[in-house]
């Protein structure tokens, strides 16, 4: 064994290494490991036991780590299951109580380097986003107006959506820099640009679409599109810091976007029970793009032969009839 290098590194919570120990042409094996003073690798754990587990190396010159038959064992990070040795060449990282330890062979090749982050070319597609954006509001802002309009009714709705986007930025800025420790706060403006500039795209497909096939339960009812837009959003931004549990992660933000929709759709039905259904397909649209003519209003009238005699009935009707108001 002689000329053996091994490298045992302990990772803090955010999967950093938090403490590197080498083991270089030792004369004597096994490595122990433990919570103990006279172990080679001591580790600050309540869950560890005093003599834990120990590092061997075959005569193939593979390694292994052996539980001492303690009360929480070896934990399989790769499997998350407990067992009694486990190959270090086969699983990257070995839970010891709490602590996650990584066991390296010195023979094992090295990665080479990583380009540095590209900042200034994100900067870059955040300037192209941010300007999309832009164009993208105010197209939407001005085919809401027919009339001649303020200034002010196009400043202030931008200034708010520049605000809330400086908000949600430096929030998974503030995360990132907790738990990555960088901000990378210009991906996470990239992102969130990105996730509004597809919200406003949508919108206003929908609002053709339900105009084009005069649908309007197309655009008054889809409550689950914002709610799908917002959840990728959250998604690239847990991707960005790279957060250790990105399953469990994206489970909980399945579950909140689901809880969202069924919230929404709830108060929805809630509103047409006591308001009735809109009959809104949005904003005005020239009427070439109208697939689905609507109905001239003598047609509409005649459907039924007595909704004027009802209506001129309601119209002469006062509080002291007793009568009920509504007219179905």
């Amino acid at each position: 064994m002689s000329g053996a290098l091994m490298w045992v590194e302990v990772l803090d919570r955010h999967g950093e290494v938090a403490a590197r120990h080498r083991f270089d042409d030792i004369a004597r094996w096994p490595v122990r490991v433990g919570r103990a003073p006279d172990n080679d690798i001591v580790l600050d754990d309540p869950y560890v036991a005093p003599h834990h587990a120990v590092i061997s190396m075959d005569r193939d010159g593979h390694l292994f780590i052996d539980d001492e038959g303690t009360l929480n064992g070896l934990v399989n990070e790769s499997t998350r299951q407990r067992q009694a040795r486990v190959a270090c060449a086969i699983a990257p990282l070995v839970r010891v109580g709490r602590t996650r330890l990584r066991i390296r062979d010195g023979r094992e090749p090295v990665a080479p380097e990583r380009a540095l982050p590209g900042e200034a070319g994100g900067a870059w597609v955040a300037l192209g986003l941010t300007i999309a954006l832009l164009a993208a509001s105010l197209l939407d802002l001005w085919l809401g107006y027919t009339g001649n309009t303020p200034t002010s009714h196009f400043v202030m709705p931008m200034m708010l959506l520049a605000m809330l986007t400086l908000i949600w930025t430096s929030g998974w800025a503030v995360i990132s820099r907790i738990f990555a420790g960088q901000a990378w706060y210009t991906r996470h403006l990239v992102t969130a640009l990105a996730a509004l500039l597809v919200a406003i795209f949508w919108h206003e497909l929908a609002e053709w679409l339900a105009y084009t096939l005069a649908w309007p339960a197309f655009n008054e009812r889809d409550i689950a599109s914002l709610w799908v837009i917002a959840a990728l959003a959250c998604y690239g931004h847990l991707r960005i810091i790279a957060v250790r549990h990105l399953r469990q992660a994206v489970a909980l933000l399945v579950v909140a976007a689901a809880a969202g929709i069924g919230m929404q759709w709830a108060s929805q039905h809630e509103g047409r029970k006591w308001h009735g259904d809109s009959a809104s397909l949005g904003k005005l649209k020239p009427p070439l793009f109208a697939v689905s003519r609507g109905v001239e209003l003598p047609a509409f009238i005649d459907t039924d032969g007595g909704i004027k005699a009802r209506l001129d009935a309601a119209r002469k009707k006062t509080p002291d009839d007793g009568e009920d108001d509504s007219y179905d």
